[in-house]
């Protein structure tokens, strides 16, 4: 990238990191160090003209384990969605990539060093 003048480059975060949540402590402060490279990162290369952006998912179609039963899933992903603006988890093809398609072409060449909350409006913030 660097010999190229140009790139582009796309992390995972997770709401959970900002938000928190029971029985997520290793995996929030994970996500959250994913975010401080990310900003590292847009930081150091972007005199190379390589862009760096993190998206932070909420529950992408119930592949977070949450929970010993099918059941204590169920309800714990219900209780979640009370939370978020659209109420349901999100779909990868249809939610998640279109941002990291937008992330990674030409139209972010502006956008660097930033956490795009790709969540169903879960964590609104000013």
């Amino acid at each position: 990238m660097r010999e190229q003048g140009r790139g582009r480059i796309v992390t995972m975060g997770s709401s959970i990191g900002l938000t928190g949540a029971p029985g997520y402590g290793p995996y929030g402060a994970a996500k959250e160090g994913v975010r401080a490279l990310t900003r590292t990162a847009a930081r150091e290369w972007g005199e190379y003209g390589i862009t760096v952006n993190c998206i932070c998912p909420a529950s992408v179609a119930h592949r977070m384990p949450v929970g010993d039963s099918d059941d204590e899933r169920a309800a714990a992903f219900a209780e979640m969605y009370k939370e978020q603006a659209l109420g349901r988890d999100g779909d990868p093809e249809a939610d998640i990539a279109p941002v990291v398609a937008f992330l990674l072409s030409n139209a972010s060449q502006y956008l660097t060093g930033q956490t795009l909350m790709v969540d169903g409006g879960g964590v609104i913030r000013a």
